[in-house]
């Protein structure tokens, strides 16, 4: 960890003097300058953690090594922790830390763009049921914007239910405050590629996106074959409810967002799982909880 800090560049918190030295006696580095001592924690999602900087690494280590997600009850079993809210605290932090990872991929090529509604529960109550309604006007089910590369496959048709020879790529999923154009079109320039293509059904909220890609190709499509004009947006939003369903039971809207971002981080690199793996430790090493903090 001392040796990814490093190659970013340390910088005194007190300050700013680029000018430290590492002193391996009490581990940490002391500025030149006003003799301030930097921790290896210290300007990490790490800092004011009490658990060892070992626990943590470990922990990362078992979330992204597996395509499935593990819960925080289990994962305390791994770690033989006695307490359960430190390990849920340190997941928590460690998604975050996949987001960032998420913020570098922009999906570029054919990109299926469309809603998918999860449920997530709020905190407030409703003696009489009127929020907690079906559809999509339930407080319980929260909108959630999907899109996903849509790659031609050079081999031969995999998947029978898919009628054009695709596979998945790249994916983003972002929780939606509303489902206004000016929504859309702030996160079509955080997600997308200026080249990409979008399919997309005919929601018209989905037109701001135009300035800021390629090309737009809405279709109005019957909801039964919804599935069949973008597949693997259908597809990712199964597999996603299937896994927080089966795993976490209960979810808060408040944190819905960061199971989102562990789902793509895994999902981006189901290839590459090791440098997957090497990615967020540098993350975790070189990044705030918060931008401000």
């Amino acid at each position: 960890m001392r040796s990814e800090r490093e190659q970013n560049g340390m910088i005194c918190r007190k300050c700013s003097s680029k000018r430290l030295s590492w002193l391996s006696t009490v581990q940490r580095w002391e500025c030149m300058v006003c003799k301030a001592k930097t921790t290896i924690r210290s300007g990490t999602i790490m800092m004011h953690s009490k658990l060892p900087i070992h626990v943590w690494y470990h922990c990362m280590f078992l979330m992204s090594s597996t395509s499935k997600a593990i819960s925080a009850k289990e994962m305390q079993h791994q770690l033989g922790l006695k307490r359960y809210e430190p390990v849920w605290y340190m997941m928590q932090k460690i998604r975050h830390a996949m987001g960032l990872v998420n913020t570098e991929v922009k999906l570029q090529g054919l990109v299926e763009f469309d809603d998918g509604y999860f449920t997530a529960h709020k905190k407030e109550k409703d003696p009489h049921g009127y929020l907690f309604n079906s559809g999509r006007g339930s407080e319980r089910k929260q909108p959630v914007l999907v899109a996903i590369e849509s790659i031609e496959r050079t081999k031969p048709k995999k998947r029978k239910d898919i009628e054009k020879n695709t596979r998945a790529g790249k994916i983003r999923m972002q929780h939606l405050p509303n489902l206004e154009g000016k929504t859309y079109s702030k996160l079509a320039q955080r997600l997308l590629s200026k080249s990409a293509i979008v399919l997309s059904d005919g929601n018209p909220s989905y037109n701001s996106i135009k300035p800021h890609i390629a090309e737009h190709k809405p279709a109005k499509t019957e909801p039964k074959q919804a599935s069949k004009a973008l597949p693997w947006v259908h597809i990712a939003i199964s597999n996603a409810k299937r896994i927080f369903l089966g795993i976490y039971h209960h979810l808060s809207d408040v944190w819905l967002q960061s199971y989102l971002d562990e789902f793509c981080y895994k999902f981006n690199n189901r290839f590459q799982r090791n440098e997957g793996i090497i990615r967020l430790f540098k993350c975790v090493a070189n990044n705030r909880l918060h931008a401000n903090g």
